[in-house]
């Protein structure tokens, strides 16, 4: 459905019933990488009601005009007073998606019962993260099935270098990078993809029980600045997954399935 707030179109599908579930896909792609990760049937979903939404730019969330991140998360709070208003719910970011999540504690970190970061950066600026070396888990040699012009970012981000893992990326993440509008997101890039309020993250997140799954081999945002950051938490669960990078959620799914689900378990317990 389209949900027209400030000028912009928004693309969102909800699905199921119950307590609201906000999920924000990464950076280039859109929903269908959230959905993808959660829509399987393997996490038991019962009670919850799943809001995904196109970042603007992104899937079919168009953009009108250039914005930096302040402005692109001023939208997205106008959209979730919207979508949600004064109700308790629980938010799943992925990538950049969980970056802008942690933004949006600023302005709900009282609603907000759970929150799941999915291989999220902490700080955006690219140079000043601890990332470790690029590293391959596994390579097979199924892989040489596949078209070449198909494999540039795979091959470039992912750690799991086969047929199965690429079938995952096509169906969940290539599909979204086809359809973004990269002018925008170059600009956003290049023109304030940093929140003014980044360092205050650990007092938007203190009183919210905050999942931070990441990977080891994770060379694009990371493992140990997010840890860190659970440090500085009350009520934070912090993993890490040996032998998987960025793409963790189509890299490991059983224990991506796993852990998701024992983060709804937890939040349902809660009196929300």
């Amino acid at each position: 459905m389209i949900v027209s707030i400030h000028a912009i179109d928004w693309y969102v599908e909800k699905q199921g019933e119950g307590i609201p579930l906000l999920c924000i896909h990464g950076l280039y792609a859109d929903m269908r990488l959230m959905q993808g990760a959660l829509e399987h049937g393997d996490i038991q979903l019962e009670g919850i009601q799943r809001i995904y939404i196109d970042l603007i730019g992104m899937g079919q969330t168009k953009a009108k005009e250039y914005l930096t991140a302040d402005q692109l998360l001023g939208e997205l709070v106008l959209l979730v007073h919207e979508l949600i208003g004064n109700r308790p719910f629980l938010m799943a970011g992925e990538s950049y998606g969980g970056y802008l999540a942690m933004g949006l504690m600023a302005h709900f970190h009282q609603q907000v019962k759970g929150l799941f970061l999915l291989c999220a950066p902490v700080i955006a600026s690219k140079v000043s993260r601890n990332l470790p070396e690029k590293q391959i888990a596994i390579y097979n040699d199924d892989l040489n099935s596949v078209p070449k012009h198909e494999l540039t970012e795979f091959l470039g981000l992912s750690t799991h270098l086969d047929a199965k893992t690429f079938r995952r990326y096509k169906d969940q993440v290539l599909c979204g990078i086809r359809s973004c509008d990269m002018d925008f997101t170059k600009h956003l890039l290049n023109h304030g993809f940093s929140l003014a309020d980044e360092s205050q993250f650990a007092n938007f997140l203190q009183d919210t029980a905050v999942t931070f799954l990441c990977g080891r081999m994770d060379h694009v945002v990371g493992y140990q600045d997010s840890y860190r950051l659970y440090l500085k938490l009350r009520h934070a669960e912090y993993f890490v997954l040996d032998n998987v990078g960025h793409h963790l959620q189509i890299e490991d799914p059983r224990s991506f399935n796993m852990l998701f689900d024992r983060f709804i378990r937890k939040s349902l317990k809660k009196k929300l």
